[in-house]
């Protein structure tokens, strides 16, 4: 994944990052996962899916950048921090990212389809998928 797509894919990602070096580190290493977070509804209250953790926990910390309850120093360097945490074992981050219990979960509202384990693989592609 490369910035622009991360960037197409998640509006929310505040213009201010949208240059930094670290956003085009995280869209490449973070590719593949990235592309499987979905944002939240309001019918994952109850029960979040593993796409609403990896959102919640890699896309989220942009938003909140984004509505000012952060500044772009902290949310950098929270961003450096998952890769720093990354880097050297990405199993263990995954399993550490997406609880079991979380990763085994159905979600989405009555009616909606199901969207997998929210375990990425290099063959993921397809359109962005937004609630």
């Amino acid at each position: 994944m490369d910035v622009q797509e991360l960037i197409t894919r998640f509006p929310e990602i505040p213009e201010v990052l949208h240059e930094k070096p670290v956003l085009k580190r995280y869209a490449e290493v973070l590719g593949d996962l990235l592309r499987t977070a979905w944002k939240p509804s309001a019918c994952s209250a109850d029960q979040q899916t593993a796409e609403n953790v990896v959102y919640m926990k890699l896309i989220a910390p942009m938003g909140i950048l984004a509505y000012g309850l952060s500044t772009t120093e902290k949310t950098v360097n929270q961003l450096e921090a998952l890769l720093e945490a990354y880097r050297p074992d990405p199993e263990k981050f995954l399993a550490e990212l997406i609880p079991p219990d979380v990763a085994q979960a159905p979600g989405g509202c009555q009616g909606e389809e199901g969207r997998g384990t929210g375990v990425a693989t290099s063959s993921d592609s397809g359109p962005p998928r937004r609630n």
